[in-house]
Order: C-alpha cells, then sequence, then structure tokens
C-alpha cells in the first residue's frame, strides 16, 4: 500500500469519526422542527435564527436515513416509516442558480455549518455548545468549522451532475444509499411529471406556481414538504401557507379537526433565541434596525401590523358590546334584547362580492337617528356569508335562510366583477345574482339590482379610516359583531398594503390575499349609505315599481339575459 493510499484511507476514516451530522446538537427551539412529522412545514424566521440551519439538517437526516440529536441527548429519526430503507428523491429549490451554489450546496455538502471544539475532558471532539459549556464561550479561538452534514464519501460522483461545477451549482447529487438530491431554480420553468419523497424550499421563490407544483409531485409518495425563509410580506403564497396552518391550528384547538390530520405547521425561529449569537451582536442589530426590519429579520414573523391597511383595527374597540358595560349604549341594549339581529327600524344594507372560490355576503344596519353620537349614523357590520365555491342561486338561498322577509335598503356590489361575462354564460355576473335574488323573492328599496361599489381602493379604504377613529363618546362609527362577522374581524386584522422595491409599504392593497369580506365593508362605506325608515311591513316597493322589476326579470330571461338598450325612463311629449 503507497503512502498516498495510506494518507486517503486515513482521512476517510477520520471523516467518519468526525461526522457533522452526528456531531450536531439542536436546541429547544429547533426540535419541534426536526421531529415534526407534517407534510407541509413552514419555518420562519429572522436573520441567523437558525431556520436554514435547521432546515439543511433535517434534510440531511432524511437523506442519509441518520438520526439528529438534541442537547438533551434525545435521538430523533426524521424518515417516516414507509421512507425506511430504501432510496428516495429529494428536490431543493433555490431563488436562482446562485443561491444553489452559494448556500444550498454550502448547507449540505461543505464544512462550516457549526462549530467544533476539543472537549477539555476527553480531548474528542464536540460541538461548540456554550448552552451546555458556558467556558465556551471563553474559548472561541479554538473552535474550528464543522464538518459537513453530508461528506464527500457519501456521494456516488459517478452519478452526480452539476450546472456549474465551479461555482458548486449542482444539478443532481447522488448519495451511495441510492438516493438522488436534484437542485431547481425557481427562477426556471417549473418541474413536471415525477414522484418525489422530500422537498425544501429555501427563502424567496421567484415563480410562485413553484410551490403548488411541488406539492402535487408529493401525492404519489406521500411526500413532505419544507420550506425556510424570513417572513414575507409581499408573496401570496407565504401568507396562503401561514393562513392554512393557522386555521388548522384553530380547527384542531376547537375540536373540528384531529391532531393526525393536522398537515400544515407553521413554525418560527427568533434570532432573540439563538444561544450561539453573543448577546452583545444581538443588542446591536435591535437598534440598528427599523421596527417593520427588526419584527421580519429580528423576529421572525410578519410585519402586518406595520404594514396591515387599517392599523388602527381593534376588535375589542370597534365591537358592539364592550367588557366596560358603561361604554355599552342603546345599540348594544337593541341588539342584545333582539338576539343580536337589527330590530324593524333599523336600515339594512347588503353587499356582494362575487368570487369563483369564496364569494362574500355582509350585512350591515344603520339604526335611528336617535341613537347616533355626535350628530354621525352608527355603521353596524351584523352578518356574513362566507361560504366556499357557491353559485349565484346557491348564495341567494343563503341569504333567504337567514334573512328572508327582511327589507333591505340597497343592494352593492364590486362593479367590476359584476359587469363580467363568464365564458358559456349568456349574461354577466351581476345579472346572474339579480336573477337569483329575484327568485327568492330577495329585494332592496330599489328591486333586485345592485349598486357598484367605488372602484377607487384610496377613496373608499379612508372612509372607513374615518369610520375607525375614536370619538368623544368613546365609541367609533363602525361596530361589528364579532361572533357573527369572524372573517371581516380576521380580514381586517390581517389585510395589508402592497410594498414597493424598497420594502416599504403603498396605499394599494396587496394581490392575492383573502379580502372578500372587507371588501365588501369597503363598498358599503363607498356609497356613502344614510338612514332611510323602513317602510311599514317591510313592503321593499310600490305596485308599479314591483311590476316594473317583473317585467324587467321577465325580459332579460326571455332576451337569453340581454339587458334593454336603455334604462331611461321618458316622462312627458317628446319635441
Amino acid at each position: 500500500m503507497t503512502t498516498a493510499v495510506k494518507i486517503q484511507r486515513l482521512m476517510e476514516l477520520q471523516n467518519r469519526r468526525l461526522d457533522g451530522l452526528k456531531m450536531a446538537r439542536v436546541t429547544d427551539h429547533q426540535v419541534p422542527i426536526i421531529e415534526d412529522p407534517s407534510s407541509e412545514i413552514l419555518i420562519a424566521g429572522g436573520n441567523r435564527g437558525s431556520k436554514s440551519f435547521s432546515a439543511a439538517l433535517r434534510f440531511a437526516s432524511i437523506a442519509r436515513d441518520i438520526p439528529v440529536t438534541s442537547m438533551s441527548g434525545k435521538t430523533i429519526d426524521c424518515r417516516l416509516p414507509h421512507q425506511k430503507n430504501r432510496p428516495l428523491i429529494m428536490w431543493v429549490i433555490g431563488d436562482h442558480l446562485k443561491h444553489i451554489g452559494q448556500n444550498i450546496h454550502r448547507f449540505l455538502f461543505r464544512p462550516g455549518m457549526f462549530w467544533i471544539i476539543r472537549d477539555l475532558k476527553t480531548n474528542g471532539w464536540r460541538s461548540w455548545n456554550p448552552v451546555q459549556f458556558p467556558e465556551d464561550w471563553d474559548r472561541m479561538k479554538e473552535r474550528v468549522p464543522s464538518p459537513p452534514f453530508i461528506p464527500d464519501s457519501e456521494i456516488d460522483w459517478n452519478k452526480s451532475a452539476w450546472y456549474h461545477k465551479s461555482l458548486h451549482q449542482f444539478e443532481k447529487i447522488t448519495l451511495r444509499n441510492g438516493t438522488e438530491i436534484f437542485a431547481f431554480a425557481s427562477a426556471g420553468a417549473v418541474m413536471q411529471g415525477v414522484p418525489v419523497d422530500e422537498a425544501w424550499f429555501d427563502e424567496d421563490i421567484d415563480q410562485k406556481n413553484w410551490y403548488k407544483e411541488v406539492l402535487n409531485r408529493l401525492t404519489d409518495k406521500s411526500g413532505r414538504c419544507q420550506w425556510s425563509t424570513i417572513p414575507r410580506d409581499e408573496c401570496h403564497v407565504y401568507l396562503e401557507v401561514v393562513e392554512r396552518a393557522e386555521e388548522q391550528a384553530e380547527d384542531v384547538a376547537a375540536g373540528h379537526r384531529t391532531v393526525e390530520d393536522h398537515y400544515c405547521k407553521h413554525h418560527v425561529l427568533r434570532q432573540t433565541d439563538n444561544p450561539f449569537l453573543p448577546k452583545k451582536q444581538k443588542q446591536m442589530r435591535l437598534e440598528q434596525m427599523s421596527e417593520r426590519d427588526r419584527l421580519i429579520r429580528i423576529e421572525g414573523v410578519l410585519s402586518t401590523d406595520v404594514i396591515r391597511i387599517y392599523q388602527t383595527f381593534n376588535e375589542e374597540f370597534h365591537a358592539v358590546e364592550y367588557k366596560d358595560p358603561s361604554v355599552n349604549d342603546q345599540v348594544t341594549a337593541e341588539l342584545k334584547a333582539n338576539n343580536w339581529e337589527p330590530p324593524s327600524d333599523w336600515c339594512r344594507y347588503l353587499t356582494l362580492d362575487p368570487g369563483t372560490q369564496k364569494p362574500a355576503i355582509l350585512f350591515c344596519a344603520i339604526p335611528p337617528k336617535h341613537m347616533w353620537d355626535e350628530g354621525e349614523p352608527y355603521y353596524i357590520a351584523y352578518d356574513e356569508i362566507y361560504v366556499p365555491r357557491l353559485d349565484a342561486y346557491q348564495l341567494a338561498a343563503r341569504v333567504s335562510e337567514r334573512h328572508s322577509g327582511q327589507f333591505f335598503e340597497q343592494f352593492f356590489i364590486d362593479g367590476q366583477a359584476a359587469r363580467q361575462k363568464p365564458m358559456g354564460f349568456s349574461w354577466t355576473i351581476g345579472h346572474q345574482y339579480e336573477l337569483a335574488f329575484e327568485e327568492e323573492n330577495l329585494r332592496s328599496r330599489h328591486g333586485v339590482y345592485f349598486t357598484p361599489g367605488d372602484p377607487d381602493f384610496k377613496q373608499r379604504s379612508q372612509l372607513v379610516h374615518k369610520a375607525m377613529r375614536m370619538r368623544l363618546c368613546g365609541r367609533p362609527q363602525l361596530r361589528i359583531i364579532k361572533n357573527k362577522c369572524p372573517q371581516l374581524v380576521k380580514q381586517l386584522k390581517t389585510n395589508v398594503r402592497k410594498l414597493n422595491k424598497e420594502g416599504e409599504p403603498l396605499e394599494e392593497q396587496a394581490d392575492k390575499q383573502r379580502d372578500d369580506v372587507r371588501v365588501c365593508l369597503e363598498y358599503f362605506m363607498s356609497r356613502h349609505p344614510q338612514y332611510k325608515e323602513p317602510p311599514l311591513g317591510n313592503s321593499p316597493e310600490d305596485p308599479t315599481m314591483s311590476r316594473y322589476h317583473q317585467f324587467r326579470v321577465e325580459a332579460l330571461r326571455a332576451g337569453g339575459g340581454k339587458q334593454p338598450k336603455s334604462e331611461d325612463v321618458l316622462c312627458g311629449v317628446t319635441g
């Protein structure tokens, strides 16, 4: 045996003894992530919060089928039972190829993901760990970079491929146990048609449809997906995952979902909880950052409070019934006495936001003038309908079930959506709802017709802001029956504005967020609703108008949904 071969074999033996995956010790904050068996995991964190470290450690553990050890000595097996003793297909997706070479390759295949140091008692190498060994803070100069999570000795180089090898931009790494790790840039075309066992997104996703496509790739093998990133206010996919995780957690707490069916989890790692960073450095970062940056880059949470559309909204303040009885008024008393339904002398409005996935209806009311304060009306949101995938007739039937026989002053609608004509239909969405409401005998003072809300977001949101302000009486104009309008409350608390390139909020609503009920409120406020006394017996209109509306609906049906060219009624003599 030559000297060179001896040296090579000694180095291989040393590498096996010094295994980064086996030497790593995870903190109590990281354990719930490492041992989470959920099929969809969001690992959100601030900078240096160890989110990518945790994701890479878990990913490498699954790839090599080697357990991870916690600081308390607990052994965590990251593979699922059906993944044991077989090679896996694993995907890792970065923003661009540079991210794959500079970040993902470093996380998985290069030394230095943590520090190691010689133990003073055994003289063997261990992880540098000031949590369990406080004296390690004084030995920082003695520490050296750790071995990689996946060492060269575990890789079959003959079956691996590269985009750019010199830049560490790998296309496929094949392990000696048969597992294949493929790397993709989310800026490129979405990969399709391949069943996958495990997937890992790191940081931003350039082409957002990558995320849903990857979830579909996991179906055949009952696979899992993890996403490690800082919170992304501007990314609708991120917000959807957060909302899905929160909804499932709420369902489990309410007993509507079993723990086993809670498949989407949201974990948060804060920079302040990272025990391996000096306290002085943490404090410096806190002092150097803006409020929004502190939330995202330190606390690892959404900066919703900073970029929310309605920052002044508070569900306890904008309520109908207050915890302090002295603040409650006649509005509270009448609604409570009437089982939280507006009495017959209140003026009611209905606002509709059509949608293919989740159409929404918001019911609002204005009490009589003797209940007002400071000469301003109260706007009471007293009910909502927010059920997925209801068509116009199903939604009208829901309205009829809840509020049949009640008189509405006016119907409002999203005018842009109302003017659209779906493929295969003879009439617009607005006319579909008119016909559906007519069939259920739902009418306002203006018949079955809907008045479009103001399309200008800035103008209509300013009116909502005004109705939310504190007044001398201690109550705002806008008040909500919280338990009957949960989605309105949620959307007012979470809906955010668009951000510019510098990350500062604009006076525009962000795209692709669940805002249907909130928009209904804005459309209602945009038309400056006033109190008008309902007619006796809740008769919505006089017989002449009733006959006219009936004629209109019959004409629509007879003409295949085509409305008359003019809605003007000409009185008098033409000249």
